[in-house]
């Protein structure tokens, strides 16, 4: 918060907060608080199976040290997705959020013989890619579906591309939903994702996502398309659902409770 004056850890910024009588909370997003050990435990696919040996040193050590500051500041602890409340359980989900109305789309969903698959990973170890895409690469040989693999597109492109298609395979090895997947679901696109079961019950929601694994991607995607008319009905669900949880609103009403 305050550069480095400070150092590197946020937990030395604190005095200084609580000294101009500011009030204070802290907000994880995602490898801050996420432990790899621990997720290697949860999942059988964890997307730490994939990440640079370095690495893995690197968040562990993170993680632990904001955990520490998350325990012994007492402060409220938010998380923007519901996986990491099973890192941090006493926390509270304050929904990530996105310009719902920028990625809104009419255009019609599965109605081509052959549906759209986007793959869009930032990072290809953390959406499991190495591990989905001979899966998809097998669906498009077999002409069941035409994949799309983009990376590195500016933000306006990749909308495009999002807008476009009619199938967005997001992350299969976290256990939750994040950003890529709510701007699908805000462009009415059906959203795969791996979601695990526990985190979400906990925060309350039942997200339309055909969830699956690397393992199971290709009978989700084929049963999707055995029944178009339910996969349509579901892509229209996950546009109501992301203008009910992540247009701003929900977390704005979370973040309100602590102000007050």
């Amino acid at each position: 918060m305050l550069g480095r004056a400070n150092g590197d850890d946020i937990a030395a910024d604190l005095p200084a907060l609580r000294r101009a009588r500011l009030k204070v909370a802290l907000l994880a997003h995602g490898s801050e608080i996420r432990h790899p050990d621990a997720h290697l435990e949860r999942h059988a696919e964890s997307a730490f199976r994939d990440a640079p040996e370095d690495l893995i040193g690197q968040l562990t050590a993170v993680a632990e040290r904001n955990r520490r500051t998350a325990e012994e500041s007492g402060l409220p602890f938010f998380v923007t997705t519901p996986d990491l409340l099973d890192d941090v359980p006493s926390a509270t989900w304050a929904p990530l959020i996105v310009d719902v109305d920028a990625w809104a789309c009419d255009r019609p969903v599965l109605e081509r013989a052959r549906p759209v698959v986007l793959h869009a990973p930032s990072k290809r170890w953390t959406k499991g890619t190495d591990r989905l895409l001979p899966r998809l690469q097998e669906l498009h040989d077999r002409r069941i579906i035409e994949l799309r693999l983009v990376e590195g597109l500016p933000h306006h492109e990749m909308r495009r591309q999002v807008q476009e298609c009619d199938i967005v395979v997001d992350q299969l090895v976290m256990g939750s939903y994040g950003t890529f997947s709510c701007e699908g679901m805000a462009a009415g696109r059906v959203v795969v994702a791996y979601l695990s079961e526990g985190p979400h019950r906990a925060a309350g929601v039942r997200p339309p996502i055909a969830n699956a694994t690397p393992g199971t991607l290709v009978k989700a995607i084929e049963s999707l398309l055995d029944d178009r008319p339910a996969a349509v009905a579901l892509a229209a669900e996950g546009t109501r659902y992301v203008r009910d949880h992540h247009d701003g609103r929900r977390t704005a009403e979370v973040f309100d409770a602590f102000l007050r």
